[in-house]
């Protein structure tokens, strides 16, 4: 039993990647996107990134292309539920064979602004099938070209969000792999928060070096949440646990990052997070349950 079954929290990861029936890829970004030759020569693979995670995930992320290892590691570690992002081109054979294996996933599905009437009809199609997808995603370093949150060819996804009632999941803060990071400056939302008053915006990827706008603009828009993914518990910034611990323990979702982060690691170093006691079920749980409009824990014997 982990800390958090004992503290009676049934666990929701806002974000794992999962990829049935094969390893990760990072084809969301296109290659010529990229200038340098490591990265060139590492795409499509997540390895883009190894500087980053120091090679340490490459076994795990051999293992993410099997649903029922994954399934039975989140019932290890006592994940009820996981996000999963799916890519809009194979959305409907990876839903279905994660579903296959069990309910405990949920889908966010990333499209891209470019496409326009196409990421519409995308969205339409795939929600419209299956209803456990709790979210659209774009992450704008990944564009090409490259264009931040607050560009038209945003404007009708957003539109489609609020008519879906799901929120918007989009990367802020520089990005790993090594393309442009300035269309994720979490300033760009001021705009659509306000432009979009009705539209739910979880930030994801942790904003830095924007920490304190990200917090300063979740104390002025009331739809504007934040994602732990994509660092280590240990690397949270400080600013975020202090925002959590004080006005902001309604706004914080957890992401684990699984497989680029083990289970083992973040619950070592997530055990030792200075949260204050209201905090935890609030961040591992209520929040992602309100926020994604998740069904209630089936009871426990």
């Amino acid at each position: 039993m982990t800390f958090l079954q004992d503290r009676g929290i049934s666990l929701i990861d806002c974000m794992i990647n999962v990829a049935p029936g094969g390893g990760l890829n990072i084809e969301y970004i296109p290659k010529k996107a990229f200038r340098d030759s490591v990265s060139l020569e590492s795409w499509p693979s997540p390895g883009i990134v190894n500087y980053l995670f120091k090679g340490a995930a490459e076994e795990r992320m051999e293992k993410s292309g099997d649903a029922n290892y994954v399934s039975n590691l989140l019932t290890k570690w006592g994940v009820e539920r996981a996000g999963v992002i799916v890519q809009s081109a194979d959305a409907p054979q990876a839903i279905e064979a994660l579903e296959a294996v069990s309910d405990q996933w949920f889908f966010i599905l990333r499209v891209d602004p470019h496409e326009g009437m196409t990421a519409l009809r995308q969205i339409d199609e795939v929600c419209s099938k299956y209803a456990n997808v709790r979210g659209i995603c774009v992450s704008p370093h990944a564009t090409y070209p490259t264009i931040p949150p607050n560009s038209k060819e945003y404007y009708p996804i957003y539109a489609k969000c609020i008519e879906r009632d799901i929120p918007f999941w989009i990367t802020v803060g520089i990005p790993g792999p090594r393309v442009p990071g300035w269309t994720q400056d979490p300033l760009f939302l001021d705009e659509v928060c306000w432009f979009f008053p009705e539209l739910t915006v979880i930030m994801k990827h942790g904003g830095e070096p924007w920490v304190d706008t990200c917090i300063k603009m979740m104390l002025k828009w009331p739809n504007l949440y934040y994602a732990t993914s994509g660092f280590a518990p240990k690397h949270y910034p400080e600013a975020i646990i202090q925002y959590a611990n004080t006005r902001g323990s309604d706004r914080i979702l957890y992401a684990g990052y699984w497989p680029l982060l083990s289970y083992d690691q973040l619950f070592d170093q997530l055990e030792q997070l200075p949260l204050r006691d209201h905090v935890w079920a609030k961040m591992f749980s209520e929040n992602a349950r309100r926020i994604l409009k998740l069904p209630e824990a089936a009871p426990t014997s």
